[in-house]
């Protein structure tokens, strides 16, 4: 009976262990190996990424943003990378009555584009919303936005995890100011300037963003009316509040490279060097950018978006541009794929529709869209928006296009929640 006794006490203390041991709801992102990032609003939906996905064993939730990553380590947990974010195992408990797993009927989640200056005539200070459904226009009060008070070109953006408003940072070409970050407000259609304090000119950048790291901006030039282009990488997951990563590689410098951010830890490159070939990864863990191999078809004003393949994996995809061997600029619908894992370069099934240099790219979840660009030729810019599909690796055209033809266009995805409804 004793016997009996202590085999059930010794029970009973190693389901508290495992009890006590299992880390749920913890504040903060992981940092460790990825196995991928999906899109998703709702922490026990993101669990349940993880529970589907294979070698998942951890994840890391913003619900303000839609970040969901999957990983199969954590090092650590980390709330100066995402104070926003929370973490557990994938043995985590979903609830089975909670608010967060019923049904919201409003479609919060449905998503506009917002597109912020560009070319062509000079650099522009307008923006617009465009629809992604069919059926579904912009709303007459929405077709016209507040201008924004520079001309912006070539400028980082990112709806930031602040109610998920829009922000611009930094500009190009001759357009100043370079310095500065501002925020579009849709309740009373109006910009407002978070900051004036950019730690350097941000000038013709590679931009992107990623809810994890906020806008980044890589290379561009280092001063207005002068040649000499910088390496720097800076990040904001605020536009108040400024990090400087570590350079590219020393020498590796340029204005119309691409950049990616693949998930909370890794951020990809391509297009630099003599050859617009050459391609990194930055690892966030180390702090070091590693070479990966050459693009294999060297290229400028290309853009680049990170999807997930069939099996969960992140592949980047860097569509059009400018051929570097081109005696004069002569524009690509070439598609080259790098999987990352495997670490390699395939084409794409299907080439662009149309040959496209200066594009943008609005990263959405698992795809992305491409917008605008130029065509070649002295007036043939483009206002047409393109979804790539992972499933063939094909182009689908959305039902409305841009007001305005654009290139060197500022893009980004913004909730459709958070502008006011029409009287």
């Amino acid at each position: 009976m004793a016997n009996l006794f202590i085999l059930a006490t010794l029970l009973l203390t190693i389901l508290s262990h495992q009890a006590t041991s299992q880390q749920c709801n913890v504040p903060g992102v992981c940092i460790g190996q990825t196995v991928g990032s999906v899109e998703s609003f709702d922490q026990y939906e993101c669990l349940s990424a993880c529970s589907d996905a294979p070698d998942c064993t951890w994840f890391s939730s913003d619900e303000n943003s839609g970040f969901c990553g999957l990983f199969q380590t954590c090092d650590e947990i980390s709330t100066e990378d995402c104070a926003e974010c929370v973490s557990g195992e994938v043995s985590c408990p979903i609830p089975t009555s909670s608010p967060e797993t019923t049904t919201d009927n409003s479609d919060d989640t449905a998503k506009y584009l917002f597109v912020a200056g560009g070319f062509p005539g000079g650099a522009s200070d307008t923006c617009e919303i465009v629809s992604l459904v069919e059926g579904s226009p912009i709303p007459e009060c929405l077709e016209r936005l507040a201008r924004h008070p520079n001309n912006l070109y070539k400028s980082g953006g990112g709806a930031l995890p602040d109610a998920g408003l829009p922000h611009v940072c930094g500009g190009g070409s001759n357009y100043e100011p370079f310095d500065e970050c501002w925020q579009y407000s849709p309740s009373n259609d109006t910009w407002t300037m978070t900051s004036d304090q950019i730690p350097r000119e941000v000038n013709s950048a590679a931009s992107t963003y990623h809810p994890a790291w906020g806008i980044i901006m890589a290379g561009g030039i280092s001063c207005q009316f002068c040649d000499e282009l910088t390496a720097n990488v800076t990040t904001t997951k605020n536009a108040v509040d400024f990090e400087e990563l570590a350079p590219m590689p020393t020498g590796i410098s340029s204005t119309q490279h691409c950049i990616a951010a693949i998930d909370a830890d890794t951020i990809f490159t391509t297009g630099l060097g003599i050859e617009e070939d050459e391609s990194f990864m930055y690892y966030r863990s180390t702090g070091q950018w590693v070479s990966v191999p050459n693009l294999p078809t060297g290229r400028s004003g290309m853009g680049c978006g990170v999807v997930t393949d069939g099996s969960g994996r992140a592949e980047v995809v860097v569509v059009g541009g400018i051929d570097k061997d081109a005696f004069i600029n002569a524009f690509l619908n070439t598609v080259e794929i790098f999987n990352v894992e495997e670490g390699s370069w395939r084409t794409a099934i299907n080439p662009f529709p149309v040959e496209n240099g200066y594009l943008a790219v609005a990263q959405d979840g698992e795809t992305f869209y491409a917008l605008g660009g130029w065509a070649g030729g002295l007036i043939n810019f483009l206002d047409t928006i393109y979804r790539y599909e992972v499933s063939d690796e094909s182009w689908q055209m959305m039902p409305y296009r841009m007001k305005h033809t654009r290139y060197e266009t500022t893009a980004m995805m913004v909730k459709s929640s958070i502008f006011p409804t029409c009287d």
